[in-house]
């Protein structure tokens, strides 16, 4: 019986043993201060998420940055810089010792280095979390002395980091991170098709359109749209062609968006030019003409990401003429079918 009971003594001991070395390792975990993201910018949002985990791979205590004590060794911010995904670390010096010369306070090795790392939009859910914690753990080395273990199930390392990483001089640590955005211009060529549902059928032209973002999920654009050729109506009494130039002024709202692909739906509104060249048989008589009207309408956008600049986009709206445009021939006439679908293919350019 007593020699049962030690053993039960020294299995409780040894627990508690285990539990304390546990617990003091984990308080002895080296703590480091992430700040969250724009939550609107899912690009940034999903390299957070995988920051986390692999900071926290490496044996780091991460905290949100609003909650991280002063002991923090360094951190991470993700924002966007000139556009593109980008990641600002940070290291502290450590503490001097006692025996410090009090001459030496101002010493730049006190304060902090600052490094920023930049990659494009479609490689950086996938890139930019491992390079930024592969970066942190290199600067830990080499700034701070501290040598943190790979962990066994680590993600094999990134390819080379790329040239655009920038050292900064020391500075001190940011106190949150700044919202991100993409580039507030944009300049789109496209080939356009103004399809009437009637009689003049498909016709094709040019557009450029110049669109300005005003807040995360809204823009401006202008697009001028022309000369539309391929629109004709013919009767016995002879032919008119017909020729078509619109510019409008539109207001979009982005309905969804992900790391390569976004949606938008549009209202548009603008001027636009008619004229008609006409060839009559006799005993008619062929004239041309022209006149303005208004046209207006709505539809939606989807743009396919290729680079941080460059995009492929693609657009359908339903457009209405007014006042409705008629087409004399002979004793007939035509009036232009309503709605009219306008449809453009183009690359976007981010400027």
């Amino acid at each position: 019986m007593v020699r049962r009971r030690f053993r039960c003594a020294l299995a409780r001991w040894g627990t508690l043993a285990l539990v304390s070395l546990f617990a003091s390792g984990t308080a002895r975990a080296h703590s480091v201060a992430v700040a969250p993201p724009d939550q609107k910018d899912q690009v940034l949002v999903e390299s957070f998420s995988r920051l986390c985990g692999e900071l926290s791979m490496y044996g780091l205590d991460v905290q949100q940055i609003e909650t991280a004590g002063a002991d923090a060794i360094g951190g991470v911010s993700l924002v966007r810089s000139g556009g593109q995904p980008s990641a600002r670390i940070w290291i502290t010096a450590p503490a001097k010792s006692d025996k410090a010369d009090k001459d030496d306070e101002n010493d730049p090795d006190d304060k902090i280095v600052r490094i920023t790392i930049t990659v494009a939009d479609a490689d950086a859910p996938t890139l930019l979390a491992i390079r930024a914690a592969d970066v942190l753990r290199a600067s830990l080395r080499d700034y701070r002395g501290l040598v943190l273990p790979a962990p066994a199930n680590a993600v094999s390392e990134a390819p080379a980091l790329p040239a655009a990483v920038a050292v900064e001089a020391p500075a001190a640590p940011p106190a949150s991170a700044a919202r991100g955005g993409a580039s507030p211009w944009t300049v789109t060529a496209s080939a356009s098709m103004l399809l009437d549902p009637g009689r003049l059928g498909m016709g094709l032209a040019p557009s450029l359109e110049v669109r300005r973002r005003l807040a995360e999920r809204l823009f401006v654009m202008v697009e001028a749209i022309g000369p539309v050729m391929g629109h004709g109506v013919a009767s016995s009494a002879g032919s008119a062609q017909v020729r078509e130039a619109l510019v409008t002024a539109a207001l979009a709202v982005r309905l969804a968006e992900r790391p390569r692909v976004a949606l938008d739906l549009f209202t548009a509104a603008g001027p636009a030019y008619l004229a008609v060249h006409g060839d009559a048989l006799p005993p008619w008589t062929a004239q041309s003409s022209s006149a303005w009207a208004g046209v207006f309408g709505a539809g939606a956008r989807f743009t396919f990401r290729l680079t941080s600049r460059l995009a492929l986009r693609a657009s359908s709206a339903a457009m209405f003429i007014l006042p409705r445009p008629v087409v004399d021939l002979g004793a007939d006439s035509y009036a232009m079918g309503q709605p009219l679908v306008l449809s453009s293919l183009g690359l976007d350019l981010a400027l």
